[in-house]
């Protein structure tokens, strides 16, 4: 095995990249740090095989010892005496415990060196990503007039409105998904939440029964096809999604950059808005965290700490 690729071309990596649930545009980034530390692994004097069981050789008992904080240490270190920012440390360190995660998760090493590794080098900023309620209704009212009979375009910026989901769950919502009679989407496993299920509301419902009966989802569905949303008899991807949003948002004469995700944010800040509990709010994001929800809805960040803190201190809480 060419020293080259003593990470990259490890099993390490390849079970990580074939079976990791990241998204391939997170991925991608992800990639980007992972050579990056690939390149100090190889300045360090490793050599492949790469095991990080046995990253260590001590020559005085003939003993291995696994990857440990130390080298950890050091690489981040490396990275700010390099004039690495802030915010580009937290992010290394994020990549490496999400890495490391997964290889325990696996199985396929013994401890994870990055289960308690601390991050103190980014402060998060609250933005606020959300749609105006106005936007939302221009928007609506453009996705009606780009379809008018199927309501193809209108069901889609519906289901983000008011269900929440990502770009890549939206991609690949697919019929048997969707349970009509409880109003109920089940929602595969995604990237940052375990797999779960979402409401919608009765008039989600409606366009649902609609479009299901319409020429247009027949065609495709006697084709072999699942998936719910599609654009020129092709299956969606993060391209042609955004492509639909931009063209709905130009019909709608809305100038600004939209994307899925901010659905997302709009999505809680309406029901936060309208008096919704916030716990509610959390569980139809899927979050694991109240905390998380709270930089959607975009209160002040010292509410957000002290429920971090009581729910890490109170033993109800997982």
């Amino acid at each position: 095995m060419d020293n080259n690729g003593i990470l990259i071309d490890s099993v390490y990596y390849r079970r990580w990249h074939n079976h990791s649930n990241l998204a391939d545009s997170t991925k991608k980034g992800y990639e980007y740090h992972l050579k990056r530390f690939e390149r100090f692994l190889l300045m360090s004097g490793m050599e492949a095989p790469l095991d990080f069981n046995k990253f260590y050789f001590n020559p005085v008992d003939n003993t291995f010892q696994p990857i440990d904080e130390v080298i950890i240490d050091e690489y981040i270190l490396a990275l700010k005496e390099s004039g690495c920012s802030k915010g580009v440390l937290y992010q290394t360190i994020e990549v490496l415990r999400s890495f490391f995660s997964f290889l325990a998760n696996y199985d396929m090493i013994e401890s994870n060196v990055m289960s308690s590794y601390p991050n103190p080098y980014y402060e998060r900023k609250l933005l606020n990503r959300a749609l105006s309620y106005n936007q939302c209704l221009n928007l609506l009212n453009g996705a009606k007039k780009k379809d008018p009979f199927s309501k193809h375009y209108y069901l889609l910026l519906m289901v983000l409105l008011t269900c929440g989901l990502r770009a890549n769950e939206i991609i690949h919502l697919r019929k048997e998904h969707i349970n009509l009679e409880s109003k109920v989407i089940y929602v595969e496993k995604g990237q940052k939440t375990k797999a779960a299920s979402v409401h919608f509301p009765e008039s989600v419902r409606n366009i649902f029964i609609h479009f299901f009966n319409h020429p247009k989802w027949l065609i495709w569905e006697k084709l072999g096809n699942h998936e719910v949303f599609f654009e020129d008899n092709q299956k969606l991807n993060h391209g042609s999604l955004q492509k639909i949003i931009d063209s709905i948002a130009l019909k709608s004469k809305i100038k600004k950059k939209i994307t899925a995700h901010q659905f997302r944010h709009t999505m809680a800040t309406l029901m936060f808005e309208s008096g919704i509990e916030l716990s509610l709010i959390s569980r139809q994001l899927r979050h694991r965290k109240l905390y998380t929800t709270l930089l959607y809805v975009c209160p002040n960040l010292q509410l957000g700490d002290d429920i971090e803190r009581f729910t890490s201190q109170n033993k109800y809480f997982p």
